[in-house]
């Protein structure tokens, strides 16, 4: 009965051991711990690929702009040149311009949204090549010097300067990266 109440006690001291064993052998193993800091809305706001995406961006919404503003000026003409001819119409061919003209104002609030939402795939598109050409650029740093984490800037609140890549990252991004391929339309 005695060997009994013992057994439990061995085993925890058998576990702890084979616990210590364990972790030892893990922290031989384990990877050394190097941080980078990387201001991420810099590189956006400063790199040649985001500076030529904003600008193409810019450049087709202009033009879209100047395209609604016509088309909308458009509208307004028909509306007014149809209320000119309320009293010289009928009812029912009054009606029908109605319908045609509100038709029209339809399709150019569904053309209005879908040029919009083809900017905002143009800029997705643009941002994803410039995320992807960061990852590899970052991923060959990370290998060069050893880092094992990088952070962005926007989530430090303080930090040394040698822990900066951003300067570094920047000019490979330029290199590799100089302008963003947007679609034509």
């Amino acid at each position: 009965m005695r060997h009994l109440r013992h057994i439990p006690l061995a085993f925890l001291l058998a576990l702890a051991a084979a616990f210590l064993a364990i972790g030892s052998a893990v922290a031989q193993e384990a990877v050394p711990f190097k941080v980078a800091v990387l201001d991420v809305q810099q590189i956006m706001r400063e790199s040649k690929a985001a500076k030529t995406m904003q600008a193409e961006l810019e450049k087709r919404a202009s033009a879209y702009d100047a395209e609604i503003a016509q088309r909308e000026k458009a509208l307004r003409t028909a509306d007014q040149q149809l209320e000119s001819q309320r009293a010289s119409l009928s009812q029912a061919d009054f009606q029908k311009k109605r319908d045609e003209l509100r038709n029209q104002a339809e399709q150019f609030a569904n053309d209005v949204q879908s040029r919009r939402q083809q900017l905002a795939k143009l800029r997705s598109s643009g941002l994803t090549q410039i995320r992807k050409a960061l990852s590899e650029i970052l991923q060959e740093i990370a290998k060069a010097k050893g880092i094992t984490l990088v952070l962005s800037k926007s989530q430090i609140l303080l930090s040394a300067n040698a822990y900066d890549i951003t300067a570094e990252t920047l000019k490979k991004l330029d290199a590799k990266l100089p302008a963003v391929k947007l679609a034509q339309q």
